[in-house]
């Protein structure tokens, strides 16, 4: 009787955590398309930004420069505790350590392997303390001396906690890829 109570209680904590992972997910698509795509793509990037815009985009870029230097821990140092990534390749991750490990395995993996974000917009709410970025990225690394190039658009939700911009959640959607097996491989769904 003990153990199929124990196996009724795991399985019900499986159940729940996919739950809660497949609801944040659906919330967070829901956003997205329900974006305007002028909203999501400024007709004037030239804007000058503002401060927070600006410390935004200056947080992102030490974050481009850690990922180039394969620095896992500065790479994670931008996330909050709960940070959640939805990958090019419907990988879900969840929190700062998992992250952070998973750039360590993809460093160590992956020969000359570097990702850029460039965003496109920011665009805060200072009441709630939070901000939205769009961009577009750029994957790069060699499998066996061939090139592999990889990107698309890409989204950010920013949390500003204690006069830091931190980041809360990123989603990537990938539409060029320039290479070997990675190209013909379909992403799981």
């Amino acid at each position: 009787m003990t153990y199929i109570l124990s196996f009724l209680l795991e399985s019900l904590k499986i159940i729940a955590m996919n739950f809660f992972r497949m609801s944040f997910f659906l919330v967070l698509l829901s956003m997205i398309i329900s974006c305007e795509k002028d909203d999501i793509v400024p007709e004037d990037v030239t804007e000058t930004p503002s401060s927070d815009q600006q410390l935004i985009i200056d947080a992102r870029q030490l974050n481009n420069d850690a990922i180039a230097r394969h620095d896992a821990v500065s790479v994670a140092s931008i996330y909050t505790d709960n940070f959640f990534i939805l990958t090019s390749t419907n990988g879900i991750f969840t929190g700062k350590t998992e992250v952070e490990n998973i750039y360590k395995s993809v460093f160590n993996s992956r020969d000359a392997v570097v990702f850029v974000r460039t965003p496109l917009k920011v665009i805060e709410n200072l009441d709630w303390n939070m901000a939205s970025e769009y961009g577009k990225w750029v994957g790069t690394w060699k499998v066996d001396g061939l090139d592999i190039e990889v990107g698309g658009d890409y989204y950010a939700k920013w949390h500003k906690i204690e006069g830091l911009w931190k980041l809360r959640c990123e989603v990537y959607t990938q539409f060029e890829c320039i290479g070997d097996i990675v190209c013909t491989k379909k992403p799981i769904l």
